[in-house]
């Protein structure tokens, strides 16, 4: 079973969420990069906040350089999850607790995440441990 149509759906839920309650888009802090999913203008020099939308990726995001590189297989939704869209962080609630889904802002963005999924899978590598990995939460 694909992640994806959970995916879709939550994003499609978040930006309702917001319409509904605020009567505006989601707000983010790009830290001066420019994503695909800024709405307006976008000025990196003045560090503010901007309204955003998630962009559907034209070419789907692909993890298997890293496959390739460290000579495993990645569990294949990472692709989906990861590749599917540009987005900034997705906050929520649930019964469970508070969370954040992070997702990939820019293209930039999606290198960092496999550099640092690459030195992660290393380090385990390096201690015979098993490639056992932890999403980061904020």
């Amino acid at each position: 079973m694909s992640c994806l149509p959970a995916l879709d759906k939550f994003l499609q839920n978040y930006h309702k969420a917001y319409l509904t309650s605020l009567s505006e888009l989601p707000r983010y802090y790009p830290q001066g990069e420019p994503s695909v999913c800024i709405q307006g203008e976008f000025q990196p020099e003045l560090e503010q906040a901007v309204f955003w939308q998630p962009v559907k990726r034209e070419v789907e995001g692909s993890f298997a350089n890293v496959e390739h590189a460290l000579e495993l297989t990645l569990w294949p939704e990472i692709n989906h999850f990861y590749g599917q869209y540009f987005s900034a962080p997705l906050l929520f609630d649930s019964k469970w607790g508070t969370g954040e889904l992070l997702q990939v802002w820019n293209e930039n963005d999606f290198y960092c995440l496999q550099q640092n999924l690459i030195g992660h899978l290393m380090m385990k590598k390096a201690q015979a441990a098993t490639h056992l990995v932890y999403w980061p939460v904020r």
